[in-house]
């Protein structure tokens, strides 16, 4: 087996399938040998454990013991993860389940069944060291509230970071954000990505939220707080408190300013606090930073370096005080995961489903290229034409089977990983989007749709009001399909993971442009039509034809069999036209036994 070549979706079903029986100890001596051959060899195979495992521990929760045992894990040199992982492997796993879990649930049973798990969540979390996926580690401490909503005017003699404003030149991303964030005024991303460009002030009120710079950099801003991103690897915190993380090959630092301070992060980890009078408390978790007054009076060739538990409070005037306690637990490193209670006790969220996560994170945004099977960090609104294989394997979500183009009418169109193919009615074998999800955000779409901006460069003239107004509506969130796309998930594996039966399959549609029978429109008439169509198991359950925006909302609910494995979406142009053809998929589901 060649190493660290790219996996064929047959042999990616095979490691699933793998990992499977490894899970619920089915797997013969011959299978495990044969699933480590591939975690040896294939970089691709690693990931996709190191997803399954992510799924199948997410789903239940983590208890305090779990997360300090992988930030250890996390912590340590690479050579020594294996006897990490033994030594872990001997607690019980009932003491790494939280304690606020469903009582007696299907998944804590399931959990508790598996003597697996806690040699599991080791070996991931090696894993993750090893491959880089993720670099995470937890706080110490709780939030404290204090206030620092206030934004005084900068002096004369204060640094000022150069801002230059570039249009629809995105350097980050709002990626997660807790369910009590309040925008300030109309600091709210407009981009529906939640993308931001420089200059783009970001401000809140209260709630936490997670900005991932595309070098590398991750910001937490903890509201009351107000942040400019200034360039692709700096930023301006104006008020309020943060915390930050330097990582990424493209990255060797990361400069923060303040009224009173220039912070250079040297590829490390911080938190930065601006107080009502302007002061900055800084503090470093991991690493290394230099610090220097804002004050240009006060600047120094030789700024102050500090280093992992050191800290340092810069008076408004510029000038630091290293004697200070500066309380380190006022920064929180890492967003809390979201209460099961704050979950749908029998529903799976396939927005979740599409973003990547289990129900327990923040993740507000996801996109997955038909062609490829992806992330996708295209903008919205771009052509893809449907390629040979037409299928493509979903390698990194592991609730979503894969996506694909249809064919035209004269090619059969694979349309899961189990080979089944659907003659799709003729169409343009093109699509203009993404597959998109968004969860909600309160406050929002309130924001955005008070100001103005070029709808044409999401989804076209009348779409982009109905879709922030839909989000705003909604209850888990938005799937957002442009016409000549399909989606496939994968209920076997949600069954397997859950512990109990997917009994169906529940959403609203609705065709979201509103530029029908209008000059908009540029020809009048019922402006894009669309069929969306359902399938399980290859098998067409349901089909809604020529649905465009005078139906309205469309109610669909499947039940589905223990034995079924895959629920597959598909959306294709009724007239041949792509025009605005955005067809929404409202709070989709699929519905769990008791």
């Amino acid at each position: 087996m060649a190493v660290d070549r790219p996996l064929t979706i047959s042999e990616v079903r095979t490691v699933k399938s793998l990992v499977h029986d490894v899970c619920d100890d089915a797997a013969t001596d011959a299978q495990k040998e044969q699933l480590r051959q591939y975690l040896d060899c294939s970089e691709e195979a690693r990931k996709i454990y190191v997803r399954m495992m992510y799924v199948a521990v997410g789903m239940h929760s983590w208890s305090q013991q779990a997360n300090e045992a992988n930030r250890h894990a996390l912590d340590q040199p690479v050579d020594s993860c294996q006897s990490l992982a033994l030594q872990l492997a001997k607690d019980e796993v009932t003491r790494m389940i939280v304690r606020n879990t469903r009582a007696e649930s299907s998944a804590t049973q399931f959990a508790r069944r598996k003597p697996w798990l806690s040699l599991a969540v080791a070996i991931a979390a090696c894993l993750l060291v090893a491959v880089g996926v993720i670099a995470l580690r937890q706080g110490q401490g709780n939030l404290t509230a204090t206030s620092h909503d206030k934004i005084l005017p900068p002096r004369s003699d204060q640094y000022q970071p150069p801002i230059t404003v570039v249009a629809t030149e995105y350097i980050a991303q709002v990626v997660d954000a807790t369910d009590d964030v309040r925008w300030v005024g109309d600091s709210a991303p407009f981009d529906f990505g939640l993308r931001v460009g420089t200059g783009e002030r970001i401000a809140v009120e209260s709630g936490l939220l997670r900005l991932q710079y595309f070098t590398g950099a991750t910001i937490i801003l903890h509201g009351p707080a107000s942040f400019t991103p200034t360039g692709p690897s700096s930023g301006h915190l104006a008020a309020g408190k943060l915390t930050g993380r330097v990582s990424g090959s493209e990255m060797t630092s990361f400069r923060l300013t303040t009224p009173s301070a220039d912070v250079i992060d040297l590829g490390t980890e911080f938190g930065v606090a601006v107080s009502d009078t302007a002061a900055t408390d800084v503090c470093v978790f991991d690493g290394e930073v230099e610090v220097n007054p804002s004050v240009a009076s006060r600047r120094t060739a030789s700024p102050i370096r500090l280093t992992m538990g050191m800290s340092l409070r810069m008076s408004a005037d510029g000038v630091p005080d290293l004697t200070s306690r500066v309380d380190n637990q006022q920064f929180l490193r890492t967003l809390p995961e979201r209460t099961v209670s704050s979950m749908p006790p029998n529903e799976i969220s396939l927005v979740d489903a599409i973003i990547g996560g289990v129900g327990l994170s923040h993740r507000l945004y996801g996109a997955l290229d038909p062609n490829s099977g992806k992330v996708d960090e295209e903008p919205l609104r771009k052509s893809r034409m449907a390629d040979e294989l037409g299928f493509r394997f979903a390698v990194y979500n592991e609730f979503v089977d894969g996506v694909f183009i249809p064919h035209r009418r004269d090619m059969p169109t694979r349309i899961d990983s189990y080979g089944n193919t659907v003659d799709f009615p003729a169409n343009l074998s093109r699509t203009e989007s993404a597959i998109w999800a968004r969860r909600p955000v309160p406050n929002w779409s309130h924001a955005v749709l008070e100001r103005s901006g070029d709808e044409e460069e999401q989804w076209g003239l009348g779409a982009t009001r109905n879709v922030c107004e839909r989000l705003a509506e909604c209850r888990l969130g938005l799937v957002g399909m442009h016409a000549n796309v399909g989606i496939s998930f994968d209920a076997h594996t949600i069954q397997s993971v859950e512990g109990r039966a997917v009994r169906a399959f529940r959403c609203t549609l609705a065709n979201v442009d509103a530029s029908c029978g209008t000059v908009l429109n540029g020809r009048g008439g019922r402006g894009s039509i669309v069929d969306v169509h359902v399938f399980v198991d290859g098998v067409e359950r349901c089909t809604v034809p020529r649905l465009d925006w005078y139906q309205g909302d469309q109610q669909i609910e499947i039940e589905l069999g223990t034995h079924s494995r895959i629920v597959t979406v598909a959306v294709t142009d009724s007239d041949l036209q792509l025009d605005h053809d955005e067809v929404v998929m409202i709070d989709p589901v699929l519905v769990m036994s008791e």
